[in-house]
């Protein structure tokens, strides 16, 4: 065999080979499987967030309450007689104002705001408690009324008040309240909280058949409720009941306690006026005697202008004559300040003072509080103590 013929079976071989040990390669593309999206879970509801009143350090509205019950209607219903008007003096009964929640109420001896009793509220623990009067089917018009409660804080726990009126027009019992807060920084002291409300719900003025006013309190705790009055709600101040209502003590000089007496001096024949026994030891020193609105006050809608008031000093407190005083008010949502001019005093001479704000860069349809503040002045070597009067106090067109 010659080599040609050799070779040739050679190849043969080997093209066999390579196709038994070598199989053609296929490109790797796999499949990629069909994406199922990942199932969503049901979305349940957020459970709404159970009111808890918070000290916010401001004291105004801040929340509405609902009440928590639905009133039964009572079938007869009559309605009072003109406008109603009440006072309630704890003197020697709770007539008939009644507290819930496991709370209890007792005629107490001290302390008292005026009179010799009040209402004692006992608070056993962390809970929201309804001291209120009832008159069923006794139906009372308040058109225009305002509602003043006087109260003792015992304890910090006590978080926030909200005086209310619940009507019942028939067709529902329209509740409305006004939640005031900060009420820990009152401890040990009576606070005057005066509430006007707007009876926004047609014929509920006139269909109101529960007072009350409401304690939210963080743990065991008494409050003493005194002087619940039902009355036209105030534009002047003559203090001649011997109140001094809801006016309020402040200022970087020694004053206090705020009271009433007989307003000495010349110039004012009233029975009665603020009395605020002061003493002043520097320059700058002042006492302010300031009326809060809880809510605030509608200047506008009340037709209010100006503020007059009558003023006095019994005794120097500059020895060079700087001493003074000034009316003034906060309003709107930043309490934008604005005061008159400072008017100088002489001791032992009542003086009139007038003010008519502009209410530049603030608000005459949320006035905060208005008050009248006393001066050592920015002279003076020597200072010393006076009685600081306040009268006729009025809010005029």
């Amino acid at each position: 065999m010659g080599p040609k013929h050799f070779f040739l079976p050679l190849l043969l071989l080997f093209l066999l080979w390579s196709t038994l040990a070598c199989p053609t390669r296929t490109p790797y593309n796999p499949v990629q499987p069909t994406r199922t999206a990942t199932p969503t879970g049901t979305v349940s509801a957020t459970p709404t967030a159970t009111f808890s009143p918070t000290d916010t350090g401001t004291l105004g509205p801040a929340f509405t309450a609902t009440e928590t019950s639905t009133p039964t209607p009572t079938p007869t219903q009559t309605a009072t007689v003109g406008v109603f008007q009440v006072n309630f003096p704890f003197d020697s009964s709770l007539e008939t104002w009644t507290v819930d929640n496991g709370a209890t109420a007792s005629i107490v001896a001290s302390p008292v705001h005026s009179g010799v009793g009040s209402a004692n509220v006992a608070l056993p623990g962390a809970n929201t408690y309804t001291f209120m009067i009832d008159y069923g089917g006794s139906l009372k018009d308040l058109t225009g009324q305002s509602i003043s409660f006087w109260f003792y804080v015992s304890s910090s726990n006590i978080t926030a008040v909200q005086p209310f009126v619940q009507s019942n027009t028939g067709t529902g019992f329209p509740f409305e309240g006004n939640f005031i807060g900060s009420i820990p920084a009152w401890v040990g002291q009576w606070v005057q909280v005066r509430f006007t409300p707007t009876f926004s719900t047609p014929g509920s003025s006139t269909t109101v058949y529960k007072i009350g006013i409401q304690f939210f309190a963080s743990g065991a705790a008494n409050v003493n409720v005194d002087d619940v009055r039902v009355a036209p709600a105030p534009m002047s101040w003559d203090f001649e009941d011997g109140f001094y209502d809801a006016f309020r003590l402040g200022g970087n000089a020694v004053s206090g306690p705020l009271g009433t007496a007989a307003p000495g001096g010349t110039g004012n024949p009233s029975l009665y006026g603020l009395h605020i026994p002061s003493t002043f030891s520097a320059i700058d020193q002042t006492v302010q005697v300031q009326y809060n609105f809880y809510p605030s006050a509608n200047f506008t809608a009340m037709g209010v202008g100006r503020i007059e008031a009558d003023v006095m000093i019994d005794s120097d407190i500059s020895n060079n004559g700087s001493q003074g005083v000034q009316l003034y008010l906060q309003s709107g949502g930043g309490f934008t300040f604005e005061n008159n001019m400072y008017t100088n005093l002489t001791s032992g001479t009542w003086t009139h003072i007038v003010f008519t704000p502009t209410f530049a860069g603030g608000n005459p349809a949320d006035v905060k509080w208005f008050g009248i503040q006393f001066s050592s002045g920015g002279m003076g070597t020597a200072w010393g103590s006076s009685n600081l009067k306040v009268d006729n106090v009025q809010l005029l067109p």
